[in-house]
């Protein structure tokens, strides 16, 4: 009999867990707004305008362009912007934001999120966070660079690699 009971208390347990309470559409906003949720997109446009920005100097390789380049750039910057506008307006992906969270949190963590954003703890987190991320960023990007001649030798190899087979295969 025992056995049968702990079958049913973890049945109830297992199904306590896996139906919590879905967050509501307003209580998934409250925690985006406390969280600063549009605040750290807008961020995020910034750096996408700054990586086009840089994209623009790569292009021109600090040469003076000539007038018809210049415009060709100014085109393609004013294009890649409106993408960016019409793909990545806080508007429209908020919708999607809340989708997300109300299928990934219940109630009760979302409630828990908002106070913890509410409080001072939580307050410092964000007002530190994105020094945080261009710190993380840029050890990163340390990390990477070495990272990333190691795969382009390794690749290299590999074309050497099968060079000599379809050399041996003729």
């Amino acid at each position: 009999m025992k056995i049968w009971t702990r079958c049913a208390l973890s049945l109830l347990l297992v199904s306590g867990t896996a139906y919590a309470e879905k967050p509501t559409e307003q209580s998934v906003k409250e925690f985006l707004d406390v969280s600063k949720g549009k605040e750290t997109f807008q961020q995020i446009e910034k750096q996408l305008d700054n990586m086009l920005e840089n994209f623009n100097r790569e292009a021109d390789s600090g040469k003076t362009a000539d007038l018809q380049k210049q415009k060709a750039v100014e085109k393609f910057k004013a294009r890649v912007l409106s993408i960016r506008n019409e793909t990545m307006d806080w508007d429209k992906l908020v919708s999607m934001f809340i989708g997300i969270y109300q299928d990934s949190l219940s109630q009760e963590e979302i409630d828990g999120l908002i106070a913890f954003y509410r409080s001072p703890v939580g307050q410092t987190y964000l007002t530190k966070m994105p020094q945080i991320m261009l710190k993380t960023n840029q050890q990163i990007q340390v990390t990477l660079i070495p990272m990333m001649d190691k795969i382009k030798s390794a690749r290299q190899e590999l074309k050497e690699e099968f060079e000599k087979i379809d050399k041996k295969k003729k």
